[in-house]
């Protein structure tokens, strides 16, 4: 989608964050991809998809200085990380910014509450589904920002559907600060159009 052009979901829910950008379609292959790393640890395709999602990621932060952005990942509840044994969205940020030297942090954002699966649930499900699942860290954050002249905050997952796991890290991260700048990044996009 062009830069300049607002999908009807962000149309009718306006998001919390600024901006939103995804590499991919989430369609064969990158659907197959993405799930092979989710849910059998094939954290290997996670290169080649960062590679390929990296014009939209590098439009998203055109303009923006690297000691201003921090990449942080949606996180998993503690439960689902123990289970999984990673977080995928961690393993995508570190490879997103790797190239232009962007920082990382991923003990920011914590998931307060296990949720549901967003994918079994219905898109109108999926805001209540969230609501306060997230907490920010705001020492961590007072830190980060005196370190750094960090002002942009960067959420990184795999896939974006309805926007609603990016409009609660947001929320819960301007509790926090509410002078930054939140974007948000997918490796891809599911269409609920």
């Amino acid at each position: 989608m062009p830069p300049d052009l607002i999908c009807g979901q962000c149309v009718r829910v306006p998001p919390v964050y600024e901006r939103a950008r995804c590499g991919l379609e989430y369609e064969f292959p990158a659907d197959e991809l993405i799930r092979s790393i989710k849910y059998r640890a094939a954290l290997h395709w996670i290169p080649p998809l960062a590679s390929s999602a990296s014009a939209e990621f590098n439009a998203l932060l055109d303009g923006y200085q690297p000691e201003d952005v921090c990449l942080v990942p949606v996180p998993l509840h503690r439960r689902k990380a123990c289970q999984r044994g990673f977080n995928q969205a961690a393993a995508i940020a570190l490879a997103l910014a790797a190239p232009r030297r962007f920082a990382v942090e991923s003990q920011l954002l914590f998931r307060a509450k296990a949720t549901r699966p967003q994918a079994a649930l219905a898109p109108e499900s999926r805001r209540e589904n969230m609501r306060e699942a997230f907490v920010a860290d705001q020492g961590r954050l007072e830190r980060l920002r005196r370190k750094r002249s960090v002002s942009i905050i960067v959420l990184i997952d795999d896939v974006m559907t309805t926007g609603a796991t990016a409009d609660e890290c947001t929320r819960a991260l301007k509790a926090a600060d509410p002078a930054l700048t939140v974007l948000a990044f997918a490796l891809a996009r599911k269409s609920q159009c």
